[in-house]
């Protein structure tokens, strides 16, 4: 053990030290975060628990060093996820101002009897509806359709879900009644 403290702890300075000490004293203990050289050379983040104590009867400092390489890869590995989310985010609030602030209205309903709606996008107030007239379960889609387009609404579905279950498209045109009662015709895709 012939390295001095300075050799082990690759971030500290002596200026530092001596103010470190300075604040121990008065502090009586500290904790923080640190890169200490293993006499190979390598480098490893560690967390310094430090404390002041009597030691034989005189001031002493207690150091005590944790490995903290596995926290600090996880750390970076979190942060880099949380990016990634925000960036997620922020896509999806843009995608929603573009489709909120243009003619689409993007539904995402159930193949279940009467179509109940999971998901309706804010511009359906355009119809006069609001979200949660249909997330509520309320008003479902089948409940809007022109009853004259119902029977080519649902075959129509029922053959392209049966045909193909996990890829589901079609076009198809037909009406739809607003909240007042009026009729708009819509193109589904």
């Amino acid at each position: 053990l012939k390295m001095r403290i300075m050799d082990i702890d690759a971030m500290l300075a002596k200026k530092s030290l001596c103010s470190q000490i300075k604040e121990l004293t008065i502090e009586n203990n500290s904790i923080f975060e640190t890169v200490h050289v293993t006499k190979y050379g390598k480098s490893i983040p560690v967390e310094l628990s430090v404390r002041m104590i009597q030691y034989q009867g005189k001031k002493s400092i207690l150091s005590t060093a944790r490995d903290i390489t596995e926290r600090k890869r996880i750390e970076k590995e979190l942060k880099a996820y949380a990016e990634k989310l925000e960036q997620s985010n922020q896509m999806k609030e843009e995608l929603e101002m573009v489709i909120n602030n243009s003619p689409v209205i993007v539904f995402k309903w159930l193949l279940e009897k009467d179509l109940p709606v999971e998901f309706v996008s804010n511009n359906i107030r355009n119809l006069g509806y609001n979200r949660e007239d249909f997330t509520s379960g309320k008003v479902k889609y089948l409940d809007i359709i022109h009853e004259e387009d119902r029977h080519i609404f649902h075959p129509m579905f029922k053959a392209h879900a049966n045909s193909c279950p996990n890829l589901f498209k079609f076009n198809q045109e037909y009406r739809i009644y607003t909240k007042s009662g009026d009729i708009r015709w819509m193109e589904e895709r």
